[in-house]
């Protein structure tokens, strides 16, 4: 399977509104439900670096 992600994709916005996409490691999980709750695949992603995107 492959999942293309976009860096909005994986952005947040901050408390003074500015969309960034921030370094760090996060797990994404696929399947029927929530983690907990339903079976799921999960990957961790890493991010390196930090950048802000535009509006």
């Amino acid at each position: 399977m492959t999942l293309k992600l976009d860096a909005r994709a994986l952005s947040l916005v901050d408390a003074k509104g500015v969309r960034k996409v921030q370094a760090g490691d996060y797990t994404l999980h696929v399947g029927g439900g929530q983690p907990k709750f339903a079976k799921t695949a999960a990957a961790i992603l890493s991010v390196a670096g930090e950048v802000e995107l535009p509006k």
